[in-house]
C-alpha cells in the first residue's frame, strides 16, 4: 500500500495540495542537501526547495521519470553543453557514452553600432522565465544596489502567479511578458548589456542569441556562456548565486563604458565561429561515426 499512498500523494501536491507539496520537499530533503553541496553557493538548498516546489506546480515531474527512462535505454547521448554532461556524470546508474555538440550560434547581425553611455544609465536586458531558476532574484539584488545607474527591461512570464516578492520588483522596472522572437533580436541590439545569472541551464540558447547580436552577455558558469566566453574578452562570467560578483562586473562596466563595443565584437566575432547551420552536420557526422563503430 506504500506505492498507493505516495501516488496519492505526488497527485495531491500535483493539484495543489500545499500540505502534500511539503511532504514531498521533507522526503527529498537528503538528496536536495547533496545537490545544494555539489552548487556551492549560499542559497543553494532553498532555491532548490523553491525549484522541487515548481515542478510540483508545473507537473513536469513526470517528465524528468521519463527522461530518466530514456537515459537509461540509450545506446549514445548527445548534450550542447559542458555543464550538461558534467551532471549527467552525476546519474545514479550506468550511462551510454555522452558526445558533446554545441548548438551554435544563430546568424550574426553584421551592422550592430553601439551608443556612448555617457549622460544616461547602463542598459540591461533578462529575458527568460522569471524564476529563481534564471537567478531572477539575484540580478533584481545587483540592480537594486545599483540604483538610479542602470536601467533594466526584463522579458519573460510568471512561472507562478501571486508571487509578491516577484510582483513588487516587476513594477520598479520595464517588464514585458512576451515578444515575437524578431523582436526579441531587435531589443537585444538596443541594449548594452544582456545579463543572465541562470543558477543552472542546459545550454541557454538566449546567451548564443545576444551574443550573435553583438550584445555582450553577463551569464554564470553554469550555462553554455562557460564554454564559449573568456572572461573579460568577449562576456563575462561570475559563479551561480554570487550577487557580489554581479555586481563587481557591472561597476567594472560602469566605471569603463568603452569596452562595451569591445567586448560586443569580440562575441559576435566567437558567434561567427560556430554557425547553428551545421549543428546538423556535426550530429550526422557523430552518429555515422558510432554506427560504423558497432
Amino acid at each position: 500500500m506504500e506505492w498507493l499512498l505516495q501516488c496519492s500523494i505526488f497527485l495531491n501536491a500535483y493539484n495543489g495540495n500545499s500540505f502534500a507539496q511539503l511532504q514531498i520537499v521533507q522526503r527529498f530533503q537528503p538528496l536536495l542537501k547533496k545537490y545544494a553541496a555539489l552548487l556551492k553557493y549560499e542559497d543553494a538548498y532553498s532555491d532548490l526547495q523553491l525549484y522541487l516546489l515548481e515542478l510540483l506546480h508545473s507537473g513536469k515531474l513526470t517528465k524528468l521519470q521519463r527522461k530518466d527512462e530514456e537515459l537509461s535505454m540509450a545506446d549514445a547521448i548527445f548534450v550542447a553543453s559542458n555543464f550538461t554532461k558534467r551532471t549527467l556524470e552525476l546519474f545514479p546508474g550506468q550511462l551510454a557514452p555522452i558526445h558533446l555538440i554545441p548548438y551554435g550560434f544563430p546568424e550574426v547581425y553584421k551592422n550592430r553600432k553601439y551608443e556612448n553611455i555617457a549622460n544616461r544609465k547602463l542598459k540591461l536586458l533578462f529575458v527568460g522565465g522569471l524564476s529563481q531558476l534564471k537567478g531572477i532574484a539575484n540580478l533584481f539584488e545587483a540592480v537594486n544596489y545599483l540604483g538610479e545607474r542602470v536601467k533594466l527591461t526584463i522579458v519573460g512570464r510568471k512561472v507562478v502567479q501571486g508571487c509578491i516578492p516577484l510582483e513588487r520588483e516587476l513594477k520598479k522596472h520595464n517588464w514585458i511578458p512576451s515578444l515575437p522572437h524578431d523582436q526579441i533580436l531587435s531589443l537585444m541590439r538596443s541594449q548594452d548589456v544582456f545579463v543572465f545569472p541562470s543558477l543552472f541551464e542546459g545550454y541557454g540558447l538566449v546567451i548564443a542569441e545576444a551574443m550573435s547580436q553583438g550584445t555582450p552577455v553577463i551569464t554564470t558558469t553554469r550555462t553554455c556562456g562557460a564554454d564559449f566566453i573568456e572572461d573579460g574578452k568577449n562576456g563575462w562570467l561570475v559563479d551561480p548565486g554570487d550577487t557580489q560578483g554581479l555586481i563587481e562586473k557591472l561597476e567594472q562596466i560602469l566605471s569603463h563604458p568603452e569596452i562595451i563595443p569591445q567586448v560586443g565584437r569580440a562575441a559576435r566575432d566567437t558567434a561567427k565561429e560556430l554557425p547553428m547551420s551545421i549543428y546538423g552536420e556535426k550530429m550526422v557526422e557523430a552518429i555515422g561515426k558510432i554506427i560504423n563503430r558497432d
